[in-house]
């Protein structure tokens, strides 16, 4: 009677492993982040400030673009819960009337924005109500790895989104990023949600009219112009719906020919999906163009000419080597090579030629040219910041472990292994182990920017620290 129980129990658990182990990474995540959330950053000038400051004055237009405003509006309703979940923390009790926490902290900061009020420690109710709206968007995190459950749910590659969940989750330069009010992982977030709808959108029925691929079309790009509405470079990601629409074409296997007209719509289409994205998260770029024109060419020229001694290199090659170094720091340069000698193991194989993968195939495609693409862009820049490459790190981390996955399994069927399955699911686990060792425990540093951290350390012992506190 009694050893029913624990049968009962395994088998629960087997049904529901993958949400268990999907929800123990998103556990992970925040305990590796949470620690770190009083440090704060200068550049939340342009998200809390900002956003603090269309609360206070009621006009939405913020006559800034210098960095999109997307994220800044995000932060609108984060600021609101924020002051909201204060009351008890300035002394609120019931039955005594006094100011509320929105009122204090404007008597005690007038001018949000000033850059003086994020660089140094404020005021102890300023510094409560930025904690606050840093724990609201830590959960960007956890998000995205939801998102990469959906993806690797949709086309049946469970493993090794798992895979990509812990690696994101122990990310160090995602770690030192994400603890802020960060626009790129607002971005991050937006980019994995136009791969999450490219996989939903390959596992149901092909486009068989022009009107559903058209949709289809829009909606993907509609999700690049959120993303761009928060980070400019966001724009390479658009590379996802151009290249699912080329392969998803209707009509262009069959006898009918590949009629230009159809380009050219999917290719207005896009634009005008991109545009309204956009729009919404930056509602008054076409009303200011005299300012928005100037202030984005201004972005452009900042990122072509340098920033300061210690992160400015030349662009091209040497450029595309500290980049690249900023990849290695996250998962070694056996990541690297590793993922490299995968897709042409892949391709060698015919992988991207065979049919039984064809939804999968799409998908790695369009991610890997975005992320390709993304990495070229940042190569041809002057400015190097190991943050700009967090609206790539879920994306890229995703298509790593599919490639590694897939290589074990051709691999395995070539050699006549009799459990394939097991075989590649193990390679995976080993590699992704490997990859996590360096991305936090080993070398936490961030690219070439290492003597510039003072957080090194705090960053290898988070965890400890964490389960020091509170346990």
């Amino acid at each position: 009677m009694f050893n029913r129980y624990p049968a009962a129990i395994m088998e629960t658990i087997g049904k529901r492993r993958w949400p268990l182990l999907f929800g123990l990474a998103i556990l992970l995540s925040l305990a590796l982040r949470y620690p770190f959330l009083q440090d704060g950053h200068e550049d939340e000038v342009h998200t809390i400030g900002r956003a603090l400051q269309l609360i206070y004055t009621g006009d939405l237009n913020p006559h800034f673009f210098y960095h999109p405003t997307g994220t800044m509006y995000l932060c609108i309703p984060a600021n609101i819960l924020a002051f909201a979940s204060m009351s008890r923390d300035v002394g609120g009790r019931p039955g005594v009337k006094g100011d509320s926490p929105f009122n204090l902290v404007q008597r005690e900061l007038p001018n949000p924005t000033q850059h003086e009020m994020f660089t140094g420690a404020g005021a102890p109710l300023w510094n409560l109500f930025r904690y606050r709206v840093r724990t609201i968007f830590v959960w960007l995190i956890p998000l995205q790895i939801v998102i990469l459950w959906y993806i690797g749910k949709r086309l049946n590659l469970l493993p090794p989104a798992l895979a990509a969940a812990f690696l994101l989750a122990c990310s160090s330069a995602n770690i030192r990023d994400s603890v802020y009010v960060s626009v790129n992982n607002t971005t991050g977030a937006f980019c994995l949600l136009a791969v999450a709808l490219t996989a939903g959108f390959v596992c149901r029925t092909p486009a068989e009219t022009m009107r559903t691929w058209l949709f289809r079309l829009a909606a993907l790009s509609f999700v690049g112009g959120l993303a761009i509405a928060c980070k400019y470079n966001a724009g390479t990601f658009l590379l996802i719906p151009m290249i699912y629409g080329m392969y998803t074409i209707p009509y262009r296997s069959t006898e009918k020919q590949f009629l230009p007209e159809k380009l050219l719509a999917g290719f207005a289409i896009l634009l005008l999906g991109m545009t309204a994205g956009f729009t919404v998260l930056c509602p008054y770029w076409f009303k200011e163009l005299q300012i928005f024109i100037p202030q984005v060419l201004y972005q452009v020229w900042y990122f072509k000419v340098g920033h300061a001694d210690w992160n400015t290199f030349e662009p091209g090659w040497q450029m595309a080597y500290i980049n690249l170094r900023c990849l290695a720091d996250q998962f070694g340069w056996f990541g690297i090579v590793l993922t490299a000698t995968s897709i042409g193991y892949l391709a060698w194989n015919g992988f991207f030629k065979n049919p039984e993968w064809q939804q999968t195939q799409w998908v790695l495609i369009s991610t890997f040219a975005a992320c390709a693409a993304f990495f070229v862009l940042m190569s041809n820049q002057a400015v190097f910041f190991a943050r700009n490459f967090s609206i790539m790190w879920s994306s890229w981390f995703f298509c790593c472990a599919v490639s590694w996955w897939f290589a074990a399994k051709l691999f395995a069927e070539k050699r006549g292994c009799q459990n394939c399955a097991r075989f590649q699911n193990l390679f995976l686990l080993c590699v992704t182990s490997i990859c996590l060792l360096k991305a936090y425990f080993i070398d936490p540093a961030l690219g070439p920017q290492r003597e510039w951290w003072r957080q090194n350390d705090e960053i290898r012992t988070a965890l400890g620290f964490w389960l020091r506190k509170f346990f």
